[in-house]
């Protein structure tokens, strides 16, 4: 995907149709949704039902069958991370211009995809979807302090 098939478009992401409300504005194709208004770049979205995650028309964009998914041009991207750093090349409102800033900020993107959100989702899975709340109560603390620890590492400017 080119800079200049993000300025023809069109530009097109997967959303859910619902979510349950304690997921409200935490989907991930809000990622997108935010790089794109930052970078300026219109975009439309195609709606999944919930339970239609695994059908063909999905799991062509996605194959974990998952959303979001963002097709340019006729060609699709998937992972939120990809396709945020895809968006964020072409747009100078993203990205700094050096070589040296721009490495620091593809290493943060990953930090907060791979270090940082999974206490966070292991926190979620904890608090709304664990059977043995005991059991999910009793290591809650630690996940909890590991959330703390690395977002308090990530929150530090790079030096």
């Amino acid at each position: 995907m080119h800079a200049e098939a993000f300025r023809r478009g069109p530009i097109r992401i997967t959303a859910y149709d619902w979510v349950p409300r304690f997921a409200e504005g935490h989907v991930r194709d809000l990622r997108l949704r935010w790089a794109l208004e930052e970078a300026g770049l219109p975009y439309e979205v195609d709606l999944v039902a919930q339970g239609a995650q695994r059908e063909p028309a999905n799991l062509q964009r996605q194959p974990f069958g998952q959303v979001p998914a963002m097709t340019v041009g006729g060609q699709t991207l998937f992972e939120t991370g990809a396709c945020v750093w895809r968006i964020a090349e072409t747009s100078d409102a993203l990205l700094p211009a050096g070589e040296a800033e721009r490495d620091a900020c593809l290493a943060r993107t990953f930090a907060a995809l791979d270090t940082i959100e999974k206490p966070i989702a292991m926190l979620a899975m904890l608090r709304f979807f664990t059977k043995d709340k005991a059991a999910a109560a009793a290591v809650e603390p630690d996940v909890s302090a590991a959330r703390r620890f690395w977002s308090g590492i990530a929150s530090r400017s790079p030096t």
